[in-house]
């Protein structure tokens, strides 16, 4: 009679768990149809279950169970070429025409890693800026007495909520860009480790309900050629590669890197004719250099000079991308619009096809060049060694970098839709394969001077890339 009783208890108790989740199920589906977000259903129904359920901004504090942490995934990366804009305004309707044209991932500019405290000032009228290109000016942050590392954005969060739940737009991708011209360098004291940045901005875009699916790096100089931004220190060098690595293996993140042209330049390699070849191939943290290309020819120098624009760097996210390894990037996406790039020089200067220009980066970076004087990486090694490192950057995760209406076709590159279309026939014809896809920088400017980028660049052929031949 007891075991039989007890199994009429046991049939019971189960009855009353499974109709407890069936009730739980409902809640959350209903929660879902009243547009609330996943990780807000899933706080719901861990406290209707009676399970702690713990937020803490610090990720390195034991949770008691984290069910949003532990079951989220980032979009997946579009299959076809990568069409990339960056944008700021959330507001004005652009991003949404330009995803309509066919833009599937957007970085948003800019999100900054600073130190503040209760005395933090915002400068908002620093946006006076002598580069045009990623300027992050109106959104520096200057710290006085600062002490906690802090995940810090003045993007309209609410706003890029809106366009990322459009059910028309759930193929998007959306990246927090980092740094941008004139913005913040993450802090350089040690006291926090790159590592612990990733969990800072997981936390930051867990309590935004995970409104990115990962960060791409957009560090860069300032205006001051003598201000502290002008020089990047291996600290932050640090950062940005353990922060990706932990990243990409910890959360799965996307992650991804845009360095302007003189801080990742393979074409280097090629100006075996010039007596400073060996020296465009060395690593430096000055972000205030002459621009390489610029310097030998005199009425080359003085448009220099007389522009007062020194601003290049040479090989610095060489030893990020040499750290952190290929693998952790899912895409490099080159800023051909540097100003007073290689690229413009070769194009405007020496009057080079842009599209041969184009192939030429496309197929050093398969090929790989050598990089000198990189310090030496390594947890047991000294930062006052050096070393050589091949970096090499395969057709699948190599994306061009242009401008649209805002460039003036003299300091800041322009590229025609042909030019690009004709640099994907050749390396097509070549090898079978392409470029991963084009950037633009930027959305905001999108139908300056009558120039659409996002539908120009919609509009290429990439027939023979593998990955758009899946997709179509």
């Amino acid at each position: 009679t007891m075991l039989l009783v007890k199994r009429h208890l046991d049939s019971y108790n189960l009855f009353l768990v499974r109709c407890l989740l069936w009730k739980l199920f409902w809640l959350v589906f209903l929660l879902e149809e009243l547009s609330m977000s996943r990780v807000e259903a899933s706080m719901i129904m861990m406290t209707a279950a009676g399970t702690s359920f713990s937020s803490s901004g610090n990720s390195d504090m034991h949770h008691t169970f984290d069910l949003a942490s532990s079951s989220w995934k980032p979009r997946p990366i579009p299959k076809g070429p990568l069409i990339i804009g960056y944008a700021h305004d959330a507001t004005s309707g652009k991003v949404e025409e330009a995803l309509r044209r066919g833009v599937n991932v957007i970085c948003w500019s800019f999100v900054d890693m600073v130190a503040v405290d209760d005395s933090t000032i915002r400068n908002d009228n620093d946006n006076d800026s002598d580069n045009d290109n990623d300027d992050n000016s109106s959104g520096t942050i200057q710290s006085q007495n600062t002490t906690t590392p802090t995940i810090h954005t003045n993007l309209d969060i609410e706003a890029i909520r809106a366009i990322r739940d459009e059910p028309s737009h759930q193929h998007v991708v959306h990246i927090a860009a980092i740094g941008g011209w004139n913005g913040p360098h993450p802090p350089s004291d040690g006291a926090t480790t790159g590592k612990e940045w990733c969990h800072k901005f997981v936390d930051f875009n867990r309590q935004h309900g995970y409104i990115f699916d990962g960060i791409d790096w957009d560090l860069e100089g300032e205006d001051d050629r003598e201000g502290p931004r002008s020089k990047f220190t291996l600290d932050t060098l640090d950062i940005m590669s353990d922060f990706s690595i932990e990243a990409k293996q910890g959360y799965g993140m996307i992650v991804s890197m845009a360095p302007a042209e003189s801080y990742l330049d393979c074409r280097g390699a090629a100006s075996s004719s010039s007596s400073s070849s060996s020296m465009d191939l060395e690593f430096s943290l000055d972000l205030n250099l002459f621009p390489r290309s610029w310097k030998d020819d005199p009425q080359d120098r003085n448009l220099i000079e007389d522009a007062r624009f020194a601003h290049a760097g040479r090989q610095c996210y060489a030893y990020v991308l040499h750290k952190a390894g290929i693998e952790t990037f899912d895409w490099v996406a080159l800023q051909l619009y540097e100003a007073y790039s290689v690229f413009v020089h070769e194009v405007t200067r020496r009057h080079r096809k842009a599209s041969d220009a184009i192939v030429q980066r496309a197929e050093q970076f398969q090929k790989g060049y050598i990089v000198s004087n990189l310090p030496t990486t390594g947890d047991n090694t000294s930062k006052t060694t050096t070393e050589t490192a091949k970096i090499q950057i395969p057709f699948s995760k190599l994306v061009m970098g242009i401008a649209n209406g805002w460039a003036d076709g003299a300091k800041f590159c322009q590229v025609s839709v042909e030019s690009l279309q004709e640099s994907l026939d050749i390396l097509n014809d070549r090898y079978g394969e392409t470029y991963r896809g084009v950037m633009f920088w930027t959305i905001d400017e999108e139908g300056s001077g009558g120039i659409y980028m996002a539908s120009s660049i919609a509009s290429l052929q990439f027939e023979n890339n593998p990955r758009a031949t899946e997709e179509l």
